[in-house]
């Protein structure tokens, strides 16, 4: 997830300034509360569960930069806690009939297809003004973002909550972003950070030894590969369905029932 295209190039296009504004202000408190991880490691006034992960995480960052050529920066070598279940929300947003999603383009960073907000009450508000456009929208929350590498980005306690193989995926991930990034290909950008996070987690539970975590992450990527292939499946449909000729309101008709044959499959 990418954020804070302010902080690199200023306020341009027609992103609002209020926009900028959350972004600047919410990466800032982050960068502000940074904490080195060796001396958390170190000072035994911390917590043993998040010295045990930041041990772990201490040694991914290693094996990134020695074993998988990512970058060796000061990114992902200090911490923040940051007080809630996510550190952004992302906004995506798709006209009714189409499968094609809005993009915002900021500086730098190139278009993408979505927003990323640090206050949760300033998405659900953009949310619910892409919806009175008639938009369908849909809002997640994100666990980590970057920033390409221009500055040092902490680990954060929502990377943290799942386990090592999660974080290790989660870092290779972000890493990649930092090494290759192509403007305004959002396909190619997620393409290559998804290759290089799967092949660097593999190779990684392979140096720790950790079979059944390598059995286990195998499985998860074969069920995710599933769930892809069911996306892919009900996207031709649905495609269909947005290219008939049929009235919005036998459209709107048949992509619900489309949709519910989804959740069907997918049970």
């Amino acid at each position: 997830m990418l954020a804070a295209a302010v902080l690199v190039s200023g306020v341009a296009g027609c992103t609002s300034i209020s926009y900028y504004a959350q972004s600047l202000e919410g990466h800032v408190e982050i960068m502000a509360a940074r904490k080195n991880v060796g001396k958390l490691i170190r000072d035994p006034s911390t917590p043993e569960p998040l010295r045990a992960k930041l041990t772990s995480a201490s040694a991914i960052r290693r094996f990134a930069t020695e074993e998988l050529a990512l970058p060796d920066n000061s990114s992902y070598r200090s911490y923040v806690d940051v007080g809630r279940n996510d550190v952004t929300l992302a906004v995506f947003a798709a006209p009714q009939f189409s499968l094609a999603p809005v993009t915002w383009c900021f500086p730098v960073f190139g278009c993408v297809p979505y927003k990323g907000y640090f206050s949760r009450k300033d998405a659900l508000e953009n949310a619910a003004q892409l919806q009175r456009q008639g938009l369908d929208v849909y809002v997640t929350g994100i666990t980590a973002y970057s920033t390409l590498g221009w500055f040092s980005d902490p680990l954060l306690s929502t990377m943290l909550r799942q386990n090592d193989t999660y974080l290790a995926s989660l870092v290779f991930h972000e890493l990649a972003h930092q090494k290759i990034y192509v403007n305004g290909d959002s396909g190619f950008n997620e393409a290559f950070a998804v290759t290089v996070e799967t092949t660097g987690t593999k190779k990684w539970l392979r140096a720790t030894g950790n079979r059944a975590g390598l059995r286990s992450y195998e499985a998860d990527r074969k069920r995710k590969a599933d769930f892809l292939g069911l996306i892919a499946k009900t996207r031709d449909e649905l495609s269909q369905v947005y290219g008939s000729p049929r009235d919005p309101e036998q459209k709107a008709a048949a992509k619900a029932a489309t949709i519910d044959k989804l959740r069907a499959r997918y049970r």
